[in-house]
Parts: C-alpha cells; sequence; structure tokens
C-alpha cells in the first residue's frame, strides 16, 4: 500500500492492484471499471554503453477521471494525469536524489506555480 495526503491531511491509501516486469499500478479508493483512481511506479535498470554506466528511469504517475464540459456543453468523463520522471546516472548520490525532489516537491506545493504551468501554460518567469 501506498498513502498519499490531500491538501486537506486526509490521507488516500492506494493498494497494489497489478505488478508487470519494470511497472506497478495501485488503485485508490474510489476506483472503478469506470473511475480511474491511479498512482503508476516504473523503474528501468542502467544500461552501460559507451564508458558510461548508463541511468536507472523512473516514473510515479497518478491518473484520475474527472467530470469536464465538451464543446456541445455536455458533462464528459476525462482522465487528468500528474507524473514526475527520473534519471539517475549511476553514482548519484542519495543525497544528491533527495535535494532534487525536495525543491521539485516546494515547487509543487506552490500552488499559484502549479497552476500557472499546469492550466494557463506559463513557462516564463
Amino acid at each position: 500500500m501506498i498513502t498519499t495526503q490531500t491538501t486537506l491531511a486526509a490521507d488516500v491509501n492506494f493498494t497494489q492492484f497489478r505488478v508487470n516486469g519494470d511497472s506497478a499500478i495501485f488503485l485508490g479508493p474510489v476506483a472503478t471499471d469506470i473511475t480511474r483512481d491511479q498512482l503508476s511506479l516504473r523503474s528501468l535498470a542502467p544500461k552501460a554503453g559507451n564508458g558510461f554506466l548508463g541511468n536507472r528511469r523512473s516514473q510515479l504517475g497518478l491518473v484520475r477521471s474527472t467530470d469536464v464540459t465538451d464543446l456541445l456543453g455536455n458533462t464528459v468523463v476525462r482522465d487528468r494525469k500528474t507524473s514526475v520522471e527520473f534519471s539517475m546516472p549511476v553514482g548519484v548520490t542519495e543525497a544528491q536524489l533527495i535535494e532534487d525532489a525536495y525543491e521539485m516537491g516546494k515547487l509543487l506545493q506552490d500552488a499559484t506555480f502549479v497552476k500557472s504551468l499546469a492550466l494557463i501554460g506559463q513557462i516564463e518567469y
């Protein structure tokens, strides 16, 4: 089980659903055959080549269904997705990884930044 937390400090539990090779899917409390509420994990092992030990590539994704209005004014269900991607060269230190993750986490907790990027598309500051 993986537990996240909402902005209101409520715990959200994701239960392991399926593991296939380098990927795992966890289902959230409102997941059904119709409604998506899932957390996905993926990690690819480093591949050495060209005198380099390679990078581990990992990804964390959250997909949830949401009601939106289409061009005709009808309410339809669409998926919204948030993801974080890692590409860590073999030899990176734990301290370096944690520092990068901390800084990204702070950005993702800044509601103004997230809204500006994800809903408005602002990339210049």
